[in-house]
């Protein structure tokens, strides 16, 4: 049994509860997959979705997390294909919000008023500027899609993007410390149960890592599994989703070997050893990149020596061992000798690129004088500065320098814990802007408008870390469950 204090109370769980609740996720997520691996009918869809409504209306903690389960796995967006006007995200924040509003608030909503009110700017400016986009041009998204959407459509984002904000507002004001704890393991589930079924459809076509260089990079095969999955989406952006669960992981697992929670860290092991192999054959740069970097800049801000030894023996596992698939896309990149080489191994830096970020340094947002073009660099930056002209661009930069500098304050803190949790945030932040320059889902929010999965879970750790410094701030015994 495990007391957990909840205001005056103490609520007792007894540990069969905890496991049942983790298999009826498991049950769940098996039951979707198949589902849509099978391309089953939509009578059959119906059913599966409705065995997560079951599952939401039992619990607000339930409701909570079948909200985060379908806005974090890619394929959720498509389970109730078919059925116009339907999608689980819109759907199964209804319960959710009833809860919420029967629930009392047990905390302020822990982020900061500045960065909370920052933060709204920014996604309400993209979203605003990005339906500006969508009414005075045809807009699409990628070069290959050409359809416009309707002010129907328009509307119904702004629903999906209230409901996302409102999820983290009810969340962390109205949810038990234990019970965000709680939502943050099963985030971290969910990436696993990601990484795991992106290992099965390669372990079903090997051919598409181990002989990529036969199929070529325009094969049909290997754009269909990694470059455009069907169920996860580009390769970029579940190898970045999991690379950022990579370096959240590597945090868990160092606070783990004090906390009160020490029995879990097998579990977070076996977790980012799942996630870290999808990192690999997601053949993905500069998730590899990422990783690597992420790794190196925990190591030295931690000054752990354990960790330095196990990060030396994983580099050297992979020196030795020399994965081809591995090899052979670094050192395509580690071989350019010239900026030339450089501009044909990435086309995101090309000439044509530059010119257009250029053009795009205007005062004037660009987009009210020239017709839509395609964005070269695939960058937010580049993509925020065509909407929003310089003035956007300033006020993003210092988003960025503000967060650095505010979780630099909390590494800098002598509680050991928000130490750790604020130099996740600065390697976080750090990350996210660099990737910016050539990523488009790198920001809180899509510069077309909408979330996506790196959106949400790197929004759902700025929470996070804020709610640890909030536990510090008012001394809450609950703060080792955090």
């Amino acid at each position: 049994m495990q007391a957990i204090p909840f205001g005056t109370k103490t609520v007792t769980l007894a540990k069969n509860e905890e496991q049942i609740f983790w298999l009826k996720l498991g049950g769940i997520y098996l039951l979707s997959w198949l589902i849509t691996y099978f391309d089953m009918g939509t009578p059959v869809r119906v059913i599966g979705f409705l065995v997560i409504l079951v599952f939401a209306l039992q619990s607000y903690l339930n409701a909570a997390t079948a909200v985060l389960l379908v806005v974090i796995i890619h394929f959720y967006g498509g389970l109730l294909e078919g059925l116009p006007g339907m999608d689980p995200v819109r759907v199964l924040f209804i319960p959710f919000f009833i809860f919420s509003v029967r629930r009392p608030a047990i905390r302020k909503f822990p982020m900061g008023d500045h960065v909370a009110i920052i933060f709204l700017i920014s996604i309400v400016s993209l979203k605003i500027t990005a339906d500006i986009l969508e009414v005075i041009q045809d807009v699409p998204l990628s070069g290959g899609q050409t359809e416009k959407k309707g002010l129907l459509n328009i509307l119904v984002g702004y629903y999906q993007i209230t409901a996302v904000i409102l999820f983290f507002y009810f969340s962390f004001t109205r949810l038990t410390i234990y019970e965000i704890k709680k939502l943050f393991n099963a985030l971290l589930i969910f990436a696993a149960f990601q990484a795991v079924t992106l290992l099965y459809i390669v372990y079903q076509n090997p051919q598409v890592v181990l002989e990529r260089e036969t199929l070529g990079a325009a094969g049909l095969l290997d754009k269909q599994i990694l470059w455009r999955n069907p169920y996860f989406g580009h390769k970029n952006d579940w190898g970045m989703l999991l690379a950022f669960v990579v370096i959240v992981l590597i945090v868990r697992l160092i606070l783990s070997a004090k906390s009160f929670y020490k029995a879990e860290r097998k579990y977070f092991v076996i977790i980012m050893i799942f996630c870290a192999l999808t990192v690999a054959i997601s053949l993905s740069r500069q998730a590899y990149v990422w990783t690597i970097l992420g790794s190196v800049m925990i190591a030295f801000g931690t000054k752990n020596i354990r960790y330095f030894i196990v990060l030396i023996i994983a580099v050297a596992a992979i020196l030795i061992t020399r994965p081809k698939f591995i090899m052979d896309r670094m050192e395509t990149m580690l071989n350019v000798s010239s900026a030339e080489d450089f501009q044909q191994l990435n086309r995101k830096v090309s000439d044509q690129a530059w010119d257009q970020a250029v053009s795009n340094w205007q005062w004037h947002p660009r987009m009210f004088f020239v017709d839509w073009e395609y964005n070269y660099s695939e960058g937010f930056w580049n993509g925020m500065l065509h909407q929003q002209g310089i003035l956007g661009f300033l006020f993003h930069i210092y988003i960025y320098i503000f967060l650095l500098l505010r979780y630099f304050a909390f590494y800098k803190h002598s509680n050991q814990k928000l130490s750790l949790y604020g130099l996740l945030g600065i390697i976080l932040v750090f990350l996210m802007f660099f990737a910016c320059f050539n990523r488009r889902s790198t920001h809180i929010l899509h510069y077309k408008g909408f979330f996506t999965q790196i959106n949400v879970l790197l929004l759902f750790m700025f929470c996070y870390i804020e709610l640890v410094r909030y536990a510090v701030k008012k001394k809450l015994s609950e703060i080792q469950y955090l």
